[in-house]
């Protein structure tokens, strides 16, 4: 068996590269504090009626927009090239918001701010799925999530404090230490021996793992025999006839696509970007604390789950995290219906406050970094942009659907109605989960598309591999 490899250097690759996640973190939660200061009576300029919800929500046009060329690009140019290329539509977003005043042009820094969303979900979970080893790449797959909530929590405990002009420079750093950071990281070396450029995938594999010349030369074996062995020429382009006509991808992408569906639909992007909206109308004076406390937890969470997920297994958190997803936001609902009931009455504060902080808690816990971290870990590597395209495509239409309806539904029929709703949606994810997602713990990405194709192992199957894997 060859010696385990060390660690630290798939770490830092990999929290550099999540960097770009924070910086898509502090997009997605910029509305919070922002509407509340545009808002204020000293705000530096006024929003008309609707205009707020269109802020928020057009963010997820340019995430529906960025998934198709970043799939071709990281293909073309690599996983590091694209991913990189995320800093610059993330900057000129914090430009224009810092140069401009009117409604019309915080529309495009918000279109230009979710294709850095949308460039950062569909690159960075591939690159990190393909750079870790099979010891850490559950924990290293939730760093994206973890990263997320960093970003998240910035916007959150800097926001209240500081000016709007503020918030954007604060938030427009992120991008810029990312870009300068990542420059000096590895290439997938799965993507370079993909490109036939082995002396490359040596040299990156070498740089990640930090083991001797022969156990690299072993798991470099051990990659192309997985390449070998999966179907298509992985020099060529790969179309979606490929996926949707090959057993295993059609499993794999119906699995991706319905997760992050779900996850969307139990409200995560409307209950993050108005946060602050929502318990300021609850007219509790510590509002702005509140929130900060819900950055808190959903940090707090994801680094328990980066901790659990190699440990209690994919399936089990998905399911304790979609269950108790249902309740807190059962909880919340149940505030807004005594309130639309009898709006005079004085309903208890906890209600909304004690849901959001245990949704907090449990969205973090699975349902949230587990189908980032299933999406790098479940499709051939010649699919995987395309499967990554799909899945975005997929996240940012429910996420403008949720977004943009938080406010109009629950205008017009009770905010009861779309936290009911919401809670609905995470029964429905674990009802799913319980019946067709497989569990992938300590898997080899050939023994998991040999169990999405349904062919069995038998007993003996991968003895030949086990010399190559890099396992504890």
């Amino acid at each position: 068996m060859a010696p385990p490899g060390k660690k630290l250097p798939q770490y830092t690759a990999a929290v550099i590269a999540s960097m770009s996640v924070m910086a898509a973190g502090c997009c997605i939660a910029w509305p919070s504090p922002a509407l509340k200061i545009l808002g204020s009576a000293d705000a530096p300029f006024k929003l008309q009626d609707g205009e707020g919800s269109w802020i928020v929500s057009l963010k997820n046009l340019g995430n529906i927009l960025a998934p198709l060329p970043t799939g071709w690009l990281m293909g073309r140019i690599g996983r590091r090239a694209t991913l990189l290329g995320s800093a610059v539509p993330f900057i000129a977003s914090w430009g224009l918001l810092l140069l401009f005043k009117t409604a019309p042009l915080l529309y495009l820094a918000r279109v230009l701010g979710g294709l850095g969303v949308g460039i950062a979900f569909t690159v960075a979970p591939i690159y990190l799925g393909e750079i870790a080893d099979t010891e850490v790449r559950g924990a290293l797959g939730t760093l994206l999530q973890a990263m997320l909530y960093c970003g998240i929590l910035l916007e959150y405990c800097v926001g209240p404090y500081v000016s709007y002009y503020s918030l954007a420079l604060v938030s427009g750093a992120v991008p810029a230490i990312f870009a300068v950071l990542f420059f000096f990281m590895p290439e997938s070396p799965h993507w370079l021996l993909q490109r036939g450029r082995r002396e490359d995938a040596r040299r990156s594999l070498r740089w990640l793992r930090g083991t001797d010349e022969q156990s690299v030369a072993a798991e470099l074996g051990e990659m192309t025999r997985a390449m070998e062995l999966q179907a298509g020429d992985t020099k060529g382009g790969a179309s979606m006839k490929d996926v949707i006509c090959s057993r295993g991808p059609r499993k794999a992408l119906i699995i991706v696509v319905t997760l992050q569906v779900l996850k969307e639909m139990s409200g995560n992007s409307a209950v993050v970007a108005y946060a602050a909206t929502t318990l300021h109308g609850t007219g509790s004076p510590y509002s702005d604390e509140y929130v900060i406390a819900i950055g808190v937890v959903m940090f707090l969470a994801t680094m328990a789950c980066t901790q659990l997920v190699d440990r209690a297994g994919r399936r089990p958190l998905l399911l304790a995290s979609c269950g108790l997803s249902a309740l807190s936001l059962s909880t919340a609902g149940l505030y807004f219906f005594l309130k639309w009931v009898d709006p005079k009455m004085d309903a208890p504060t906890w209600l909304p406050v004690g849901g959001l902080l245990a949704y907090g808690v449990a969205y973090p816990l699975g349902l949230a970094p587990i189908p980032a971290a299933l999406l790098g870990e479940l499709f051939p590597a010649h699919l995987k942009g395309l499967a990554a395209c799909s899945a975005a495509i997929s996240l940012s239409i429910a996420s403008l659907v949720v977004t943009k309806l938080y406010h109009v539904v629950g205008t017009a029929v009770g905010m009861h109605v779309v936290y009911w709703t919401f809670a609905a949606s995470c029964v429905g994810g674990a009802a799913f989960v319980a019946t067709f997602v497989p569990e992938t713990k300590r898997k080899t990405f050939q023994q998991i598309q040999d169990e999405l194709n349904g062919l069995p192992r038998e007993k003996g199957a991968y003895e030949a591999d086990e010399p190559l894997k890099i396992m504890a």
